[in-house]
């Protein structure tokens, strides 16, 4: 690929990749950090979290990223060094997702869901799973019981003008969490000589902000970063067709985070 402009503190580069295009998810994430960083492809070294999460071990410049798949699309998130976690799903009419929403979803989300009309459901499904796995996934956690740990409300837009924008995204803290969530961290190795830009910030210096796409073929795409300064990310959206061919890609944007509340009781 072309080299690709630098990183801003604020900004949020996500990647889209039809699957037939490369040869492994692997190939395309160190295609995509290569834009980067004057690293080859095949140079890049990776350590992995407590978890599973992998992290850059040789980045000569702050970076962060994450990857994801669906049945047809590759999804890789590359930040300035701001922990970052990305989700891609088809949305499968089929799944039995409500017997997964009974289980990993908080009580209110599943009666929410359940209340709205069947043709409904799956989309919705779908946008809090999107956001349950990128929030897990920022903070380097484990899938499973941390997914029920954590609530969405999606909020309306207000229209203004004739149109409406995304709608907003309220990530719900239950009783017994923090203000900066229970997600545990990946365990993190003191940086080296070969990785002076691996130093991770606390969790609790950081704020997550979300964003919740549509994509082509019934997908959705969910992102969360956890920035430590104020300011919404800056959203970049590029598809990759293979070489050196990249466009900017243009979805529709579902939803976007604005604020965060406790459930108190």
């Amino acid at each position: 690929m072309a080299r690709c402009d630098s990183l801003g503190p604020l900004d949020l580069h996500l990647w889209l990749c039809r699957r037939e295009q490369v040869a492994s998810s692997a190939a395309f994430s160190r295609e995509v950090l290569s834009r980067y960083a004057p690293v080859a492809p095949d140079d890049w070294q990776f350590r992995v979290g407590k978890y599973g999460k992998p992290r850059i071990a040789n980045a000569p410049i702050a970076l962060d990223f994450n990857l994801s798949h669906s049945r047809d699309w590759l999804v890789c998130a590359v930040t300035a060094g701001s922990a970052i976690g990305v989700d891609i799903e088809y949305c499968d009419p089929a799944r039995e997702f409500s017997k997964l929403a009974r289980r990993f979803y908080q009580p209110q989300e599943y009666e929410a869901l359940e209340a709205m009309p069947a043709a409904d459901r799956c989309a919705r499904f779908y946008d809090l799973w999107t956001l349950k796995e990128a929030r897990v996934k920022a903070g380097g956690g484990a899938l499973g019981n941390q997914l029920s740990s954590l609530g969405f409300t999606l909020l309306s837009p207000a229209p203004g003008g004739g149109q409406s924008g995304p709608a907003g995204i309220v990530e719900v803290l239950a009783p017994g969490r923090n203000d900066t969530g229970i997600v545990e961290p990946a365990r993190v190795s003191a940086p080296s000589r070969e990785s002076p830009h691996s130093h991770e910030e606390p969790q609790s210096q950081k704020e997550p902000h979300y964003s919740l796409f549509d994509l082509p073929e019934n997908d959705r795409l969910a992102s969360c970063v956890l920035h430590a300064r104020a300011g919404l990310p800056q959203l970049a959206l590029y598809g990759w067709w293979g070489g050196d061919d990249v466009r900017p890609a243009y979805h529709t944007m579902k939803a976007r985070s604005s604020t965060r509340q406790r459930i108190t009781g």
